[in-house]
């Protein structure tokens, strides 16, 4: 097991209070916009939630081999996009779903009920979008000072869509159609720390835009740019998911981690290994010992590259106590409380089962419809 202790860690959080209106509003708000970045992965996220259906349910409306001239995407995609988001055929403005390295695939629809914009970015879906997310050397932020650091590879993503939508017109068109709306940019994963620094690119054009960014990735930002970000972004958190945890730095901590802990045990490595390998499916037991012992953060070597962080304001979904891999029910909206975090506690990666579940975009909308308001019983 290479877990932190975290309770030091989460006394630097503060409970969100739903009671202020301004904080009921903006979970209302992430709630019903998290249903926009799951839709963004098109048909694979529809087979997901629909396994048995979903082939069936698509192609009672296409044929899958359709292009659409006017998307660039196939059908499948488009009836996707609509039946996961609730969005109309003449609410889609525009949509790439041909992702590539550096231009993830991403939409522009318009919000009647909430008066907005809504430009969302898909997270990583394909290995073009592996190869982006592993450029993570660093460069400024245009038009910022030099500490104004970000990740490369999501920064030159940003730059493509920007430069998409100037050559299209697609944002002019839209606002001059809906001139009183607003710009909202969100994606999920890949697509929030794309979506954060496009936010960035456009904010000179459009100074009142904000942006959500759902499961952002922790080495997005420098501490300098995370300041600025506060004034747009909110982030959204689950408890250990790995994406927001994930940084060089934490890589390479927690190789070092991993290479102490070989060197220290006296254990045959094959019972090691077998122990940790059913660990991961029995889930924790009070007799088991922990596999590093003694490994502090002041033994690692330090990284050579700035600490990155996520963006914005975090409300951070926290796990009351740890359930067992496999409980049908360790979604519960009981078994969580929401907090609000600072940036930092993110630095390092907290490796339980959960690490994956807890990025997967259903679980965000799932625990987010599940928050039960004080002056309301029923759900989001």
């Amino acid at each position: 097991k290479l877990v932190r202790d975290q309770s030091a860690l989460e006394m630097q959080c503060q409970r969100f209070d739903v009671s202020v209106r301004e904080q009921r509003e903006l979970l209302r708000e992430l709630t019903y916009y998290s249903s926009y970045a799951l839709a963004s992965y098109g048909w694979p996220m529809f087979m997901y939630l629909h396994p048995f259906t979903g082939w069936f349910n698509l192609c009672q409306e296409c044929s899958l081999c359709e292009e659409s001239t006017n998307t660039g995407m196939c059908q499948s995609n488009q009836i996707a996009l609509k039946k996961l988001s609730g969005l109309e055929d003449e609410d889609i403005l525009f949509s790439n779903f041909s992702s590539n390295v550096y231009s993830p695939s991403f939409y522009v629809a318009v919000d009647q009920e909430g008066q907005r914009i809504i430009l969302t970015v898909r997270g990583t879906l394909s290995l073009q979008d592996v190869i982006t997310d592993m450029v993570c050397d660093t460069e400024v932020i245009p038009g910022h000072d030099e500490e104004f650091l970000a990740h490369k590879g999501m920064l030159i993503s940003a730059r493509n869509i920007r430069d998409i939508i100037l050559q299209n017109s697609v944002l002019e068109e839209a606002f001059e159609r809906y001139p009183d709306y607003s710009l909202l940019i969100l994606g999920h994963s890949l697509g929030a720390g794309t979506a954060t620094l496009l936010s960035f690119l456009l904010r000179p054009d459009y100074p009142e835009l904000k942006c959500f960014a759902y499961g952002p990735p922790g080495g997005l930002l420098s501490l300098p740019a995370v300041e600025k970000s506060r004034e747009f972004v909110v982030s959204t958190v689950i408890d250990i998911e790995f994406s927001t945890r994930l940084s060089l730095a934490s890589i390479q901590e927690l190789r070092d981690c991993v290479l102490r802990a070989i060197q220290c045990n006296t254990r045959p490595k094959w019972r090691l290994t077998l122990s940790q390998v059913a660990g991961l499916f029995r889930g924790p037991e009070d007799e088991e010992q922990p596999l590093i012992q003694g490994c502090s953060g002041s033994q690692l070597l330090p990284s050579e590259q700035p600490r990155l962080f996520p963006p914005g304001h975090v409300v951070y979904i926290h796990r009351l106590e740890e359930q067992q891999p496999g409980c049908c029910d360790q979604y519960n909206q009981s078994n969580f409380e929401i907090l609000s975090a600072p940036n930092t506690i993110f630095d390092h990666i907290v490796v339980r089962p959960q690490m994956l579940t807890d990025h997967l975009p259903d679980t965000l909308v799932k625990l987010l419809r599940g928050i039960r308001l004080p002056d309301s019983e029923t759900r989001i």
